[in-house]
């Protein structure tokens, strides 16, 4: 096993021992909300959408509303009562958390934020905020573990009796160690992870399923840091009218997608194939649900890798 594979699975298991602890905040104060919005800033949204995700598709009698921070703030809050404010945050947009805390203190909503060591003046003005510090310097990884394990735990608890036991059981394999599965995506991966990362400096956007969306905002980062270049997210369903109507030429695209997805991916590779438009597919085979944070834990094999 290589050294990064080592470290990585090292850094994992103990976000995961962390995030099995943390997620039982998150599951009680999911439990006592008839009504819940789920918001983030910046790259919060990463785990913002995968929490959500487990939770429409897992607990879907649950009442969810999804907005950015601002939306949740301006748009929602004001107008109800008795909401359940989840935030996955990062450092950096202080004066939007602000902003969000008086607004779920004067109408009496509850808020909970999941986000690194926040500033002291923030602590100051907590009040009646929960506040879930996420520790170590890759923070966004620790709040999707956390995300995953809170949303299985919550689905777990309001599992009716005609669920699908086959789906429950191995998603609760899956979720409580993915550390264990690291060796085994870089195997089945390499050869795809090598082409990407020899090509970072070539590509000109990303072109993702919806189950990818936050894997797609995770690489967008990584290759910025890598290149000093931001290239835009875009997905599936315009890169098919895009690129089907010759709008773009000469271009170099990377397809995050998985198995389940490929009713639509199979259009956008004809028409690249017919216009000429290279795309580079990385598609994750396994539960939509779990594809996301198999496809973090790619990109983050990406990011430390010194291709």
């Amino acid at each position: 096993m290589k050294k990064t594979e080592r470290t990585l699975e090292e850094k994992v298991k103990r976000i995961e021992e962390w995030a099995k602890k943390s997620s039982v905040e998150v599951t009680n104060f999911v439990a006592g909300s008839s009504r819940l919005a789920i918001t983030y800033t910046g790259l919060g949204i990463v785990p913002a959408k995968i929490f959500s995700s487990y939770l429409y598709v897992l607990s879907p009698n649950k009442n969810i509303l999804f907005g950015c921070i601002d939306t949740i703030t301006y748009h929602v809050t004001p107008y109800t009562e008795n909401t359940s404010i989840i935030l996955f945050s990062e450092k950096g947009v202080e004066n939007s958390i602000v902003r969000l805390m008086d607004a779920s203190y004067y109408t009496g909503n509850k808020l909970l934020i999941v986000s690194p060591s926040p500033a002291d003046y923030i602590r100051k003005r907590l009040r009646n905020t929960s506040l879930i510090e996420v520790p170590g310097a890759n923070t966004i990884l620790a709040e999707t573990l956390l995300a995953v394990q809170a949303g299985y735990n919550i689905a777990l608890k309001y599992k009716q009796e005609n669920d699908r036991e086959l789906r429950f059981n191995r998603l609760r394999v899956e979720v409580a160690d993915f550390s264990s599965i690291i060796s085994e995506l870089q195997s089945i991966y390499s050869l795809e992870l090598k082409s990407l990362g020899e090509s970072l400096e070539e590509i000109n956007g990303i072109i993702h399923t919806p189950t990818m969306e936050p894997v797609a905002y995770m690489l967008q980062v990584v290759i910025a840091e890598k290149t000093r270049r931001i290239i835009p997210v875009i997905d599936v369903t315009r890169a098919i009218k895009v690129i089907g109507e010759r709008l773009v030429e000469n271009q170099f695209y990377v397809l995050l997608s998985t198995s389940v997805e490929e009713y639509s991916t199979r259009e956008l590779l004809f028409k690249a194939r017919l216009n000429r438009i290279r795309v580079e597919e990385l598609k994750v085979k396994t539960d939509p649900l779990t594809a996301p944070v198999y496809g973090l834990l790619l990109v983050e094999m990406l990011k430390t890798s010194n291709i």
